[in-house]
């Protein structure tokens, strides 16, 4: 390809989450390019998100498809998981196949395939590109299309800190920050919260956290009623209403934090880590997903046993999910803490090498012109 030939893509705009915000950013840094034509194009570049229909109808143009993915789904079969398929004659059927076949990888194949991985799969099938979120989002797909070229672009997004790197809030307590998701219990909000607890009554050490978009209303699964109460009531927690775009409030909260927090299972790439970095804050997470992807020395990923190794888990619908050392966690917030300027330094540089946003809405043009 040659940069002469023209591109175009599907905004799909109204997502108020982390990975809609950096769509419509790349979108915007796109709009200006001599190169991006609504009209006369030959590539067009969709995020998975888009509808199947507009997949069908482009590929029927004769057009080229980029596809950018973030990840399958890959619940394991069991009885719980079970239980949450909202299609009631799939639950049968798959129930059925449950209790006649046990916890076989092939019926965890067909759990996930209807309804949920069928649309994924059939896009990426019909694109000439995928760009993968992360290794591990790769890793993920490499069983079903493991000769697809692929390369692996990183979210990114603006560096946002306006203060010098050492105007740190002071020590104690230790200030935590983490996003709400009500809809997604792999995020393991339940577990940083009885860190924190932990932390204050057992470890005697002042931490704090804030969680961003909380609601009162809704909530996953695995936060119990005692969880609420503690996040509600207690001194060791404070909340801020849930948000679309990071205002001047939002800003501030993540300004006067220490480090992100987020306990989040094989996410194939949390956006909200990525923002939150953008204010200089190291991250304190698991070795999981697409965290080493994203965080790499600006923080510390604590090892976690069997986090990735299997194809199939328990997910969003099961909740088996691996133990966390709370001693190894603490150790490595104490870590961050002791070395602060460092770790500051060490973001930064992730944005200036990596996860700046014009720097990945080039690397996405670059996927477009080697698109033949």
């Amino acid at each position: 390809m040659t940069d002469k030939v023209l591109f175009s893509f599907l905004r799909n705009e109204g997502s108020a989450v982390g990975g809609g915000r950096f769509w419509q950013k790349v979108c915007d840094e796109w709009e200006n390019d001599p190169r991006f034509d609504a009209h006369n194009y030959s590539v067009k570049f969709f995020n998975i998100s888009g509808p199947l229909r507009s997949f069908l109808m482009e590929r029927l143009r004769g057009k080229k498809i980029i596809v950018r993915v973030d990840g399958v789904y890959h619940e394991k079969i069991s009885r719980g998981a079970v239980q949450h398929i909202p299609n009631p004659m799939l639950r049968v059927l798959i129930g059925l196949l449950y209790a006649t076949f046990g916890e076989r990888d092939w019926i965890s194949e067909v759990f996930n395939f209807f309804p949920r991985n069928f649309g994924i799969l059939l896009k990426i099938k019909m694109s000439s590109v995928v760009i993968y979120q992360s290794h591990f989002s790769q890793k993920m797909y490499a069983r079903y299309f493991p000769h697809k070229k692929s390369q692996i672009v990183t979210n990114a997004y603006n560096w946002s800190l306006t203060k010098n790197l050492n105007q740190s809030p002071a020590s104690s307590p230790i200030r935590l920050i983490t996003t709400y998701d009500f809809w997604r219990p792999s995020k393991r909000l339940h577990d940083l919260v009885e860190f924190v607890l932990w932390c204050n009554e057992k470890q005697k050490t002042p931490v704090h956290l804030t969680i961003l978009g909380y609601r009162t209303d809704r909530a996953p699964k695995t936060l119990t009623k005692e969880d609420k109460t503690a996040i509600e009531s207690t001194e060791y927690f404070s909340t801020v209403p849930f948000f679309k775009e990071i205002d001047e409030n939002i800003r501030a909260q993540f300004m006067s934090h220490h480090m992100y927090a987020t306990f989040t299972y094989r996410d194939n790439c949390p956006n909200a880590v990525i923002e939150a970095m953008s204010f200089g804050l190291p991250v304190l997470a698991m070795n999981s997903g697409g965290l080493p992807d994203i965080v790499k020395d600006a923080g510390k990923l604590v090892y976690q046993e069997r986090a990735d190794d299997a194809h199939f888990t328990s997910f969003d619908r099961s909740y088996d999910y691996p133990p966390i050392d709370f001693q190894k966690v603490f150790l490595a917030m104490k870590e961050i803490m002791g070395n602060y300027a460092r770790f500051q330094e060490n973001v930064k540089r992730r944005f200036e090498n990596d996860l700046d946003l014009k720097n990945a809405a080039k690397k996405y043009l670059d996927a477009i012109k080697a698109c033949e």
